[in-house]
């Protein structure tokens, strides 16, 4: 799984890295990346030190530090996922309103996303670029320091994989996919 890091952000990666980490090794806390160096990122660096045998004291030295980089490579290594390439897609922001099916699927990880963000708003999944989708694609772009236009645009889609992969657990959508009937 890829994940968006942030040039001049090493506490975000950091964060980044370890919610990667934890998902491997339930003992190490998750911790949501917010850039700052609290008492969940402390928790789960001192987890992670215990792990593996480094002095525990919820600092990220040198030596925390490549421990860290070194296992997230190997988990980045080892998670073969199929990706489904479904952008670029003509259509996707035409002025009058029509079904695309590349829409439908974002807007479906919009409303999954809604559930975890308050900021976006809750939209109708049904395959139109419309206002409502409009809208919570705007939340997603501020979030992102991109321009709030509502356009999907390849840059908008990079930035909304990365948020949705960070923040939907695999559990979840498994769950999500066992209750939904065809």
């Amino acid at each position: 799984m890829k994940h968006l890091l942030r040039i001049n952000s090493p506490i975000y990666n950091l964060q980044v890295f370890l919610r990667t980490i934890s998902r491997k090794y339930p003992s190490i806390p998750d911790v949501l990346p917010d850039g700052v160096y609290g008492d969940a990122t402390r928790n789960a660096v001192t987890a992670f030190q215990q792990m593996f045998n480094l002095n525990d004291d919820g600092v990220t030295d040198f030596s925390t530090w490549d421990h860290i980089v070194n296992v997230y490579k190997e988990i980045e290594k080892e998670s073969v996922v199929n990706s489904v390439h479904i952008y670029p897609e003509s259509g996707l922001n035409e002025e009058k309103p029509s079904f695309v099916p590349t829409i439908f699927i974002i807007q479906s990880m919009l409303l999954t996303l809604s559930d975890v963000f308050t900021n976006i708003p809750l939209l109708t999944v049904n395959g139109i670029l419309d206002f409502e989708t409009q809208e919570a694609v705007k939340a997603v772009q501020k979030v992102s320091g991109l321009n709030p236009d509502g356009r999907i645009t390849p840059l908008f889609w990079n930035y909304l994989v990365a948020i949705y992969e960070a923040n939907v657990s695999a559990d979840r959508i498994a769950n999500f996919s066992a209750n939904v009937t065809v």
